[in-house]
């Protein structure tokens, strides 16, 4: 017949009412808190202390360790409450680039600014299409578009037109003839002939 051996056990708080007086090498268990005492055979419950693990020991309970303390490495990818060691660590950081400098491969992706963003936000080649559509317009313009610079109204032209306000103030042709076609005074159709000539 097998032998059970039982500790004499009570929650902490019917220890401290009762307060008994344990035989000498007695185990009294707190079974709320796992703690537990050693009696002397004398001292009375609320005289004794605590009994704790052999020296060196750590508690199951929020551990803490010292020296260098080891434990099996877990596979890459492992998302669960196992430890992670610095060589787990190390494998899941190689996944990934850093901060300063990183070294992409494959096809990075990024989101893509708004058109004319003008920030350090990365410009993706969405970003770098719109823009380039916008230069390579046979005009520049502001928002209203009755102010701009007009490569060409027509197939082959080969003039170009500023307008200002809906109207056309200048052209240059490709032969290099200027003509201002509204009535600047003398100071101001010489400079802008100057300028483009």
């Amino acid at each position: 017949m097998a032998v059970q051996i039982q500790m004499r056990r009570d929650t902490a708080s019917n220890w401290t009412t009762n307060n008994p007086t344990l035989a000498a090498g007695e185990w009294g268990l707190e079974t709320d808190t796992l703690k537990f005492k050693i009696g002397t055979g004398s001292a009375a419950w609320s005289a004794l202390a605590y009994s704790s693990l052999p020296s060196g020991s750590a508690t199951l309970a929020s551990p803490t360790f010292t020296g260098v303390p080891a434990a099996p490495t877990a596979a890459a990818n492992t998302s669960t409450t196992q430890i992670a060691t610095t060589a787990f660590v190390m494998t899941e950081v190689g996944d990934y680039a850093p901060l300063a400098s990183p070294t992409l491969t494959g096809v990075p992706a990024a989101p893509t600014a708004a058109a004319d963003t003008n920030t350090t936000q990365i410009a993706t080649t969405a970003y770098v299409q719109t823009e380039l559509g916008a230069v390579s317009s046979d005009s520049i313009k502001d928002a209203d578009n009755d102010t701009k610079i007009q490569v060409e109204e027509g197939s082959d032209e080969d003039i170009i037109r500023f307008d200002t306000a809906g109207t056309e103030q200048m052209t240059i042709k490709a032969d290099g003839t200027i003509t201002l076609t509204q009535g600047l005074d003398d100071v101001n159709a010489v400079l802008a002939v100057q300028i483009f000539r």
